[in-house]
């Protein structure tokens, strides 16, 4: 679960064939695999075989892996519905069951419920179930747990407005990030705030210029979400400072990578975010074809974000 899935990845062939029928610790690890490489329908066929497998047998703690990774999966394709269902249907009766006591377990269900919960308009209770988690990996002394429930804890307290409470916790993610050395993807997801604290604050400069920065790291180390995101961002930024023709730049090259990557489930943004941009050179038809374009979205979340465009 924490080393190179590339070289878990190359003992798999080791193994006889029927033993992958047989044991479901093979389905979970290869299911695993296939998540990291990006192959999302073969992992979740096989981490839905592996968990109905542990969930026979009683082994919850390991049913509970399988859905947490199979709602990490959900969320990075935008379906907060389903993944919705794996944490808050499949989990949160079996933790409080007491079923699963292991607190790592614990306190991961309560980090993807904190980032969950802002994608389906519960802002407020995202904060609660970070500082839960927090509080867990502060007990067993997990650093790299408390640095991912800070930046959601700093995260969330952006959208609210409050600013202070933000950056105090964005100060002591920057503090486990240096002392567990936790790597480029950590370091992403700082900068990532950052530029949205500036933002949200008026500071469009400061937060462009670090959006390239963000941008420049994330295309070094091939992080695919974090790629489409920091086009997307530029977009918006430049739109900020009204540099339409950068804003409409950058939005083409989301959708191009968008494109490339086969991340369809990207496009009714990118439509959203140029109809937004239509509408402020006063080209209202075309934001308006925009917007009924991008509410043919299935997520009900999207459709809410769109509607409010589509209203102004």
């Amino acid at each position: 679960e924490q080393g190179e899935w590339q070289d878990v990845h190359a003992l798999l062939p080791l193994f006889p064939g029927h033993l992958f029928d047989e044991e479901p610790d093979l389905r979970y690890v290869e299911g695993l695999i296939y998540a990291k490489a990006g192959l999302v329908q073969e992992a979740t066929k096989l981490l839905e075989r592996a968990k109905f497998s542990y969930t026979t047998e009683q082994a919850y703690g390991k049913a509970v892996k399988c859905s947490l990774e199979l709602a990490r999966l959900c969320l990075s394709r935008d379906n907060f519905r389903t993944a919705y269902y794996y944490l808050y249907e499949e989990i949160q009766p079996l933790i409080e069951r007491a079923l699963v006591t292991d607190p790592h377990l614990q306190a991961r269900f309560f980090l993807r419920m904190a980032e969950l919960c802002p994608d389906i308009g519960k802002l407020r209770i995202a904060a609660d179930y970070a500082q839960r988690a927090f509080t867990v990996y502060k007990t067993v002394g997990d650093v790299t747990g408390q640095f991912y429930a800070l930046v959601r804890l700093a995260g969330t307290a952006n959208h609210l407005g409050n600013y202070g409470e933000a950056a105090s916790k964005l100060e002591l993610a920057w503090s486990c990030y240096t002392a567990g050395n936790l790597g480029a993807n950590a370091k992403a997801r700082l900068l990532n705030l950052v530029i949205h604290q500036n933002w949200y604050q008026g500071n469009v400069p400061e937060a462009l210029a670090q959006a390239y920065a963000y941008l420049a790291l994330v295309d070094q180390e091939q992080f695919s979400n974090f790629r489409v995101y920091a086009r997307m961002l530029l977009g918006n930024l430049h739109r900020a400072l009204g540099q339409f023709d950068q804003a409409q730049h950058w939005y083409d090259a989301t959708s191009h990578l968008v494109a490339e990557l086969n991340y369809t489930f990207y496009a009714p943004w990118i439509d959203a975010q140029t109809a937004w941009l239509r509408v402020l050179e006063g080209r209202q038809n075309e934001a308006r074809t925009l917007l009924h374009a991008s509410l043919k979205t299935s997520d009900l979340g999207q459709a809410m974000s769109f509607q409010v465009f589509l209203a102004v």
